[in-house]
């Protein structure tokens, strides 16, 4: 049985070499554990994963101003995902492209309306990532756990590169497939 909070994992290497185990339910995770998924899971992380969770809350039950397309900002907040395969042939999860944003500029994800001390206190939150985010020195953290950069597409016959779209795949099935991007030479 699953939870939609709690997703287990074990603490054993994985047996297939090319996969990377991770912590955590994807939507809830860090922004920073989401744009570098090789950096170590920090109790910051854990803080950050409560208030994603309060927050989705509030988004799914409290009434707030007017949002077009809620659906898709919520799906677009914390369902931001896809897989970069390194030159190792490992496959690293990243996203949170969009969390990373909101936390970065210390915006709240939503206005609850007549509610003064729900939106007191999401302020706060969202100002206390931002301080968080902003201590953390973001070249040091590329430099040490990015990810690889991607080889460039290969040459085609008549000698211009191929597009990048020729390198992305979906994985169907479910709504917001996970792309698979590869970064290694064919």
């Amino acid at each position: 049985p699953g939870g939609l909070v709690v997703r287990y994992v074990t603490n054993t290497v994985s047996s297939a070499p090319h996969m990377i185990l991770q912590q955590g339910t994807w939507p809830f995770k860090s922004a920073l554990s989401q744009q570098y998924p090789l950096k170590p899971y920090r109790l910051s992380d854990d803080v950050e994963s409560f208030v994603h969770i309060f927050n989705y809350l509030l988004l799914r039950f409290m009434k707030q101003a007017r949002r077009e397309n809620l659906s898709l900002f919520v799906h677009l907040l914390y369902n931001d995902e896809y897989v970069v395969v390194d030159r190792a042939g490992r496959r690293l999860h990243t996203g949170g492209n969009e969390k990373m944003g909101y936390i970065l500029t210390g915006r709240t994800v939503l206005e609850p309306l007549n509610n003064p001390t729900i939106t007191s206190l999401l302020a706060e939150l969202a100002d206390l990532c931002r301080e968080h985010y902003a201590s953390v020195d973001m070249a040091a953290m590329k430099k040490s756990y990015g990810l690889p950069t991607p080889a460039p597409p290969p040459k085609s016959r008549a000698g211009t590169n191929t597009s990048a779209m020729s390198r992305i795949k979906r994985r169907p099935g479910t709504p917001g497939s996970t792309t698979v991007l590869t970064s290694h030479p064919r």
